[in-house]
């Protein structure tokens, strides 16, 4: 994801009531080491309309990517 998606979508999110945060160099399962900008939330998958990204669970939130 770049720094102007994560930012994006963290106003898209805060604009429905959702709390969000970029989270900048985030190396989710599977990316070997690979770090990107990421969008933290406490937005579940279904009601953060990311079918474009990947998304891990993060105790009571998620990160997408």
């Amino acid at each position: 994801m770049t720094k102007r998606k994560a930012d994006q979508m963290v106003k898209r999110l805060k604009a429905r009531g959702f709390e969000a945060t970029v989270y900048e160099g985030y190396s989710g399962r599977c990316m070997f080491g690979d770090k990107t900008w990421a969008v933290t939330t406490d937005a579940h998958p279904s009601e953060a309309g990311s079918r474009d990204l990947r998304s891990d669970n993060m105790g009571l939130g998620f990160v997408y990517y």
